[in-house]
């Protein structure tokens, strides 16, 4: 969710026949909330999920436990729980056609791949900085990109934190500049 806000945290454990879960994310936005910011969405949002049944003559039966933020002027944790069982091979036309239109807009509204943007080259760098580490990406695009792009770095480890990038449009590309630091490890106390 950026510099705030809760990530969302999907508990698909309690579930059966479920091999793989994957989300089709649609584009989110930026704000800023007293110059801090945060990745996300306002009011309703609809996100597709793909389950791949381990076997798929069968039912599956989903147990999902979802944790999530709902921010305003601060951010609190919001938790639901959804059980039902999905029948083996589902058409889709079985769904409603107005959960079916969310889905469509949904799924539409997905970032570009790199190749639909454009993307030719992405480097990324890890070089000493003013207050430790700090990353610097670079992609470039076939064209110039607009000049209001904002880059959105990432970590995949949660023994790092990214810190919010600079961004600036040079050229065909885009440059983002971060700091890096390492997460606190937690001790257990006794």
């Amino acid at each position: 969710p950026g510099e705030a806000g809760i990530p969302p945290q999907f508990d698909w454990s309690g579930s059966r026949n479920i091999d793989g879960v994957s989300y089709r994310w649609p584009r989110p936005s930026l704000f800023d909330t007293g110059g801090i910011r945060t990745i996300g969405y306002e009011g309703t949002v609809t996100l597709p999920v793909v389950l791949r049944p381990a076997d798929p003559d069968q039912p599956i039966d989903l147990d999902l436990q979802l944790t999530f933020g709902v921010c305003d002027e601060i951010c609190s944790q919001e938790a639901v729980e959804l059980a039902v069982r999905l029948p083996a091979q589902a058409p889709r036309s079985a769904a409603a056609p107005a959960d079916l239109a969310q889905i469509d807009a949904a799924l539409a509204d997905r970032p570009r791949t790199a190749r639909e943007a454009g993307v030719e080259q992405v480097t990324c760098a890890l070089d000493p900085g003013a207050d430790g580490l700090e990353i610097t990406t670079t992609v470039t695009f076939s064209d110039r990109p607009a000049s209001d792009q904002m880059a959105v770095i990432e970590s995949s480890s949660d023994r790092s934190w990214i810190g919010p990038p600079d961004s600036e449009t040079v050229g065909r590309s885009v440059i983002a500049r971060a700091p890096v630091m390492p997460t606190p490890t937690r001790t257990a106390s006794a």
